[in-house]
Formats: C-alpha cells, structure tokens, sequence
C-alpha cells in the first residue's frame, strides 16, 4: 500500500513538472508601429504579428531560451512635403523570420524577453502623386530584427506583455523603389518600429 501511495505521488509530481516546463509557445502581438529612415511624413500605423516557439530551460539555469517564428504584417502611410505635391507612400507589409528568444526572470513572474530574428519582408506599395496615375510597386527585403519587452506570468499556461522592436531592411542596389517613384526624400535606408502588446499562451 506504501509502494503504490510512493509511486503515484512520484508520477504526480513528474505529472506537475512537465506542466510546469512547458516546451511550446503561441503568441499574439499587435501596436502602433512608425517608419524609420525615412524623409517624408510618417502617418500613425499598425502592425501584428503571430509567434511560434519551441524551446525551455537547460538543467542549472533560470532563463529560458526558444527559437521562434513569426508572421507578421504592418500597413504605413507616407506622405511627402507641399513643394513636392504631397506625394503619398501607402505600404503593406508582410514578413516571415526567424530566431532565437530568450526569457530572463527579474522579479516574482516577471521576465525580460529578448530576441533577434531574420528573414524576409514582402511589400505591395502604392504611389500616388497629383496629376499622375497611381504606380503598384511589389518588392521583398532582408528584413532583421531586435527586440525587447516585459512579461508577466499569469498563470503556467497564460503570459501578458509589451514589448519594443526595431526593423531593418536590407535593400540592395535597387533600394526604396516606391519613396524613389514617388519623389521623397530617403537616405537609402529604411524600416520600421513598433511598440505591442503581447499575450502568449504556454503549452
């Protein structure tokens, strides 16, 4: 009777560990977001994004680590100055990347989440200037990406957060046909910032 009482509180508490570790996340992000590295006007924005991760903690440390992928999408509009007619840029984003993240305990359930990821970031842009007929512009980039952010632990299967990421494109020789197309102003540079809110569920 003792054995049988032993072993079922063993396979409880393994029961309880494995839940507790959890090896599989799925994420949900959304916020304003803003242009970087560019000369015209940058109108307010929105982006969102779904994560997956697979990952957890190795033997000895408190941090966990995932790699992750991520679909994610972002609309932009820019508009250039009086003197060049008030062009307009209006962007639609699309990105697929990949990377490591990793979760750093700080205080009771809140953690620091940091990551970097890359991939690439297909573009379907519109330009419209007076007096001209709207130009389509469909483009892809090299797209990295750093981010940082807090979360809270809810629950063992519920997370809460917010976080702040930068994003460059890599554009090679042809770099922004669209701003080129619609006469702004741009140091050959270009991406995107974002502030989220985030909610991750834990499995």
């Amino acid at each position: 009777m003792i054995k049988n009482s032993a072993l079922v509180l063993c396979l409880a508490l393994i029961g309880g560990e494995a839940r507790a570790e959890n090896h599989f996340l799925a994420e949900l992000a959304g916020g304003p977001a803003t242009a970087l590295g560019q000369g015209a006007d940058s109108e307010a924005a929105v982006g969102g994004s779904l994560t997956i991760g697979v990952g957890g903690r190795f033997v000895g440390h408190s941090a966990a680590y995932y790699l992750v992928g991520r679909a994610g999408s972002s609309t932009l509009l820019q508009t250039g100055s009086a003197a060049s007619g008030h062009p307009k840029v209006e962007r639609e984003d699309f990105e697929l990347l990949l990377g490591p993240r990793a979760y750093l305990p700080l205080i009771g359930h809140l953690r620091l989440c940091l990551q970097v990821m890359a991939g690439e970031t297909f573009e379907a842009a519109t330009v419209s200037r007076v007096h001209h007929p709207n130009l389509e512009v469909i483009s892809d980039h090299a797209t990295f990406l750093a981010g940082v952010g807090l979360q809270y632990r809810l629950h063992e299967n519920v997370s809460l957060g917010a976080g702040l990421e930068a994003v460059a494109f890599a554009q090679g020789q042809t770099g922004d046909v669209a701003a080129r197309a619609a006469g702004l102003d741009h140091d050959g540079a270009r991406g995107r910032a974002l502030a989220s809110l985030t909610a991750t569920v834990h499995f």
